[in-house]
């Protein structure tokens, strides 16, 4: 699609005369009413333009339709597939992601962005939505579309919130913000599901689900059991069991009450991201009671095993971290296209500590997931609760 991508690289770079300070990023929910186009043989194609510097990256997540899915392909620096999240980053001029589909009457998909406003001697980084002739990879409608690409939508990244939307005819499109935060509090099954068989609340357990649960009258989510020389892991996932896809994540905000109860040997409790059900392989934030030895520290970790792979980032706490004692967890975790940036902290009245990485996305680890709860034991016994767990996206 270069003749596409290069229209509207000119249609991004000029669509806005103005450059604004960095605005929050946000997620968008996106609808498209295909109904008038059902049965059409037709290709979904996505495409960032990079307008220079500061790099900027966009994830396409939660993607549904009532249509069937065909082969995709992509160009430029683009990770995953439909149905699950794909991410966008501007590492080349153009990227794509270019998705075969027969259309069904409605698809939709929320999309993410990363909010760098484009620097002095920069354009916007644009983000845009095509949607295509199967057999010509030529525009399957007309929009309004200033440059005649007939894009459906764009955004310029780092100077507004939303995207600009284009009429067309046949098809009709919405977008709206999506809010993907939320506070679960525990205190019944409205947050935490305790039966074998979840069907309500924010959770699904991935791993010892028989092991967690939570104290309605206390309001807290039960951490416990023990682990082997091997080691293991207790992990439950913000994926509420009423929806068809959980909800990930490239950039996301989160922090809750944590209480380890006993002293057994080295034992964590901590926070999930990045994980990826495809792969297994996530991220994990643990606070760490272990004697003289604690610690906070981000590791990669496979949750089919509950095996921890690779320590990312430690920092050490000698013997800061107390049994009983509440301490607020937080971490700040963002993948922008290129770097890793992950802020973790455990403070108290007595205690602010932090842990700081900056760097590559560990090898095997997705660039947006899902995020969860989880503690970590090895030879060891877990027990922690957490409460007042709270998730934003950044």
């Amino acid at each position: 699609m270069t003749s596409i991508g290069s229209r509207l690289a000119v249609g991004a770079f000029f669509a806005m005369s103005f450059f604004a300070a960095s605005v929050p990023a946000t997620s968008i929910l996106v609808t498209v009413d295909t109904s008038a186009l059902a049965g059409t043989q037709a290709d979904l194609a996505f495409d960032l333009v990079d307008g220079g510097s500061p790099s900027n990256a966009v994830t396409v997540k939660r993607f549904s339709t009532d249509g069937t899915l065909g082969a995709s392909s992509s160009k430029g620096n683009v990770t995953g597939t439909f149905p699950a999240a794909i991410t966008l980053s501007d590492t080349a001029f153009v990227g794509e992601y270019r998705q075969a589909v027969t259309l069904g009457k409605v698809l939709s998909f929320v999309m993410e962005a990363t909010a760098n406003a484009p620097g002095a001697a920069s354009f916007p980084d644009g983000f845009s939505f095509f949607l295509l002739d199967h057999a010509t990879g030529l525009p399957l409608v007309t929009t309004s579309h200033p440059t005649g690409a007939n894009a459906l939508l764009l955004l310029n990244i780092g100077t507004g919130s939303l995207p600009t939307l284009y009429t067309s005819d046949r098809v009709k499109l919405t977008a709206a913000p999506q809010s993907d935060s939320n506070v679960a509090d525990f205190c019944d099954a409205a947050s935490y599901d305790n039966t074998a068989t979840q069907t309500k609340g924010f959770f699904t357990d991935l791993r010892n689900g028989s092991r967690i649960n939570a104290d309605y009258r206390n309001c807290a989510l039960d951490i416990s059991g023990r682990a082997g020389g091997v080691g293991d892991m207790w992990i439950t996932l913000i994926a509420p069991p009423e929806e068809a896809l959980p909800p990930t994540f490239a950039c996301v905000s989160i922090d809750a009450s944590v209480v380890i109860r006993k002293f057994d040997n080295r034992k964590a409790v901590g926070f999930v991201a990045n994980y990826d059900a495809a792969t297994n392989k996530g991220l994990f934030l643990g606070l760490y009671d272990d004697g003289n030895s604690d610690g906070l520290t981000l590791s990669a970790f496979d949750g089919a095993t509950g095996s921890l792979l690779a320590t990312v980032k430690t920092l050490a706490l000698g013997k800061k971290i107390l049994k009983n004692v509440a301490y607020t967890l937080a971490l700040d975790i963002c993948y922008n296209g290129t770097t890793l940036n992950a802020t973790g902290t455990v403070r108290n009245d007595k205690l602010n500590e932090v842990l700081s990485y900056s760097g590559p996305l560990p090898a095997g680890i997705s660039p947006s997931g899902q995020i969860g709860i989880a503690g970590q034991a090895q030879r060891a016994a877990v027990d922690a609760t957490v409460s007042k767990f709270h998730w934003r996206p950044l």
